[in-house]
């Protein structure tokens, strides 16, 4: 009866796991039902107090959320908004359940996750091919004409983000040759055309880097030049290809290449630019963390004094936008001062030095890390629901020990 009634909780799990996916791809309102059915699902498959220990540890990510936190809690009461930092908070409460959850779980399928991604991600990208042909031959209008609308389902950045972190999957799973190699392949290809057609620099920037990474390794590791050069040919084909479809993403690269060069050279920018607002907000930002160095301004204050100081610089521009930092480091760094910034990095360094999706290969997860981490520059990615649900998720997911592993370094 035991054996039986886990074998149901772990399938239970696993569709649980599966609507999870879907709904980050798709429906992002059901996440949060979904999330505490997960933690449902720890009555009956939780670890043993042997392996709880074990994971509370420094290298754990999870022990870092579940730090920031309680920070984010702390600087609620020296806030003056506490009804924005409450609400701040109450968003942010993945950063318990998800470090809750990957404690306390016995066992999770790191490998069955990553695949869903990648496959639920590439059916995200084919319903936003499929909308843009619909209004382009229906409507007689070119969703690629534009910058934001061919992406459906989140912001374009974000969607980007995700996108290709399948598309880094599935280029380790093409490599280290499991089944279905050629459909992996095909994912590779569907997710990556979809990262180009956001035009997201955040995404196209990490695939870039990511492939120059990926060549090295192919040489390297893999022995394959042939297939590195091969690789480039295709890259280069691809963004050609794209390219001639729509020049939009080489010309976003262009105006942020302008924008840096103007700023350096004549320090001025153009209060209408995103790259301009996201500069102007960096300033603003560094400005604050210089005043409060230590605990910052407070969870429910950043908005505020953000918008106060903008108006106080005359960029009545930026106050009408309502913007954060646009970095997640100086978002933390305005609100919890240095102390929420050295959470954040902590966060990070541990899951890129100790955490791990696959034994032995090291270089897939801490791609992915870099990914992320060249995100938090440029977004605020926990700030919204789009960015803090799936990327707590996922940081906890490469953090955790599987039993076994627990066990043998307990041993």
């Amino acid at each position: 009866m035991w054996k039986s009634s886990r074998s149901f909780s772990q399938n239970i799990s696993r569709i649980i796991v599966l609507l999870f996916v879907i709904s980050t791809f798709f429906f992002q309102k059901l996440q949060t039902i979904l999330i505490i059915c997960l933690l449902l699902t720890l009555i009956k498959d939780h670890a043993s107090k042997d392996e709880i220990r074990y994971r509370l540890n420094w290298k754990n990510s999870s022990v870092w959320f579940l730090a920031l936190f309680v920070f984010h809690l702390i600087g609620i009461t020296y806030s003056k908004n506490i009804t924005f930092g409450l609400a701040d908070v109450s968003m942010k409460l993945s950063f318990l359940a998800f470090p809750f959850y990957f404690i306390f779980i016995k066992n999770f399928n790191k490998t069955r996750l990553m695949d869903l991604i990648s496959f639920i991600g590439s059916l995200s990208v084919l319903a936003c091919i499929g909308k843009a042909y619909y209004t382009f031959v229906v409507d007689d209008f070119n969703v690629l004409s534009t910058d934001s609308e061919f992406s459906l389902f989140m912001h374009r950045g974000y969607q980007a983000i995700y996108w290709s972190i399948g598309v880094l999957w599935s280029v380790y799973s093409v490599l280290s040759k499991r089944k279905h190699k050629w459909g992996h392949l095909i994912l590779t290809v569907i997710l990556m055309a979809g990262v180009f057609l956001t035009y997201s620099k955040a995404g196209i920037l990490m695939l870039t880097i990511s492939f120059f990474f990926i060549f090295v390794l192919l040489i390297r590791k893999y022995k394959k030049l042939k297939l590195a050069v091969l690789s480039v040919v295709g890259l280069v084909l691809l963004s050609l290809l794209i390219n001639a479809i729509t020049p939009r993403p080489l010309a976003r690269f262009k105006v942020m290449a302008n924008t840096l060069l103007e700023q350096s050279s004549k320090n001025e920018v153009n209060e209408n630019d995103s790259n301009s607002q996201r500069l102007l907000m960096w300033e603003t930002s560094i400005e604050l963390l210089k005043e409060n160095p230590l605990v910052g301004v407070g969870t429910g204050d950043v908005k505020d004094v953000l918008k106060q100081r903008n108006r106080e610089k005359g960029l009545e521009h930026l106050v009408e936008l309502n913007l954060n930092s646009h970095n997640q480091f100086l978002t933390l760094g305005v609100a919890l001062g240095g102390i929420g910034m050295l959470l954040l990095i902590l966060l990070v360094f541990t899951a890129f030095v100790y955490g791990c999706l696959v034994s032995g290969d090291l270089w897939i997860h801490r791609l992915i890390m870099l990914g992320i981490f060249l995100f938090f520059l440029t977004e605020s990615a926990f700030e919204t629901q789009a960015g803090v649900v799936f990327f707590t998720f996922l940081i906890g997911l490469i953090s955790f020990k599987q039993a076994r592993e627990v066990h043998k370094q307990v041993s």
